[in-house]
């Protein structure tokens, strides 16, 4: 019995955490792609919440950190009046990279990014993911528009792994139509009860 136990040990020991095995997908990604500045997921990476953005702006690029701009800020914001710690959540893009002028990244770019976003689901395995906006959205799923899923739960799969989806608006068209703030405020309220 003691020998199992002891072969049981040594096993635990050399299965990687989540941790290594997200760096290690960040290395994967800058070999390929050693020309562009990165951005990678950032927050609580045993979170049962993600959030999946497009791409990183010019302010995320700078510090290296996922919707620290205008965007971020207003997120933020949200999240803490209705007493969500974005510091207890994940928050990642699709694209880690800033697309050229600060444009909705291609369709390409997406196809692109793909597989590894895949990856970084299936490491950090969330209960649930909140893509933020019509690319995100698209990235996972073909259901369409955000204005027409949005604040709807429904479930996806990834490789046999199952998640909750909850679509929203993006904290830019937000910034371009005050009148959806609360709207994507009842949206986040939704993710209270994950934390």
């Amino acid at each position: 019995m003691k020998k199992i136990l002891k072969n049981a040990s040594e096993l635990k020991g050399t299965m990687p955490s989540k941790k290594q095995l997200l760096q290690k997908l960040q290395k994967e990604i800058k070999s390929y792609f050693p020309n562009e500045e990165l951005v990678f997921g950032h927050g609580n990476i045993n979170s049962k919440i993600m959030l999946l953005g497009e791409a990183p702006g010019a302010e995320e690029v700078i510090q290296g950190k996922p919707f620290v701009g205008r965007s971020g800020r207003l997120l933020t914001r949200t999240l803490e009046k209705n007493k969500i710690d974005r510091n207890k959540i994940y928050i990642t893009n699709v694209v880690k990279w800033r697309p050229p002028f600060n444009k909705t990244p291609k369709t390409s770019e997406i196809k692109e990014s793909l597989l590894y976003l895949e990856k970084e689901i299936l490491i950090v395995k969330p209960k649930i993911i909140c893509p933020l906006g019509n690319t995100a959205l698209k990235a996972l799923t073909e259901k369409g528009n955000v204005t027409k899923v949005r604040g709807k739960i429904a479930t996806e799969e990834i490789e046999g792994q199952k998640f909750l989806l909850l679509p929203t608006f993006h904290p830019a068209a937000i910034l371009r139509n005050m009148n959806r703030l609360s709207l994507f405020e009842q949206d986040l309220r939704k993710l209270k009860r994950f934390l």
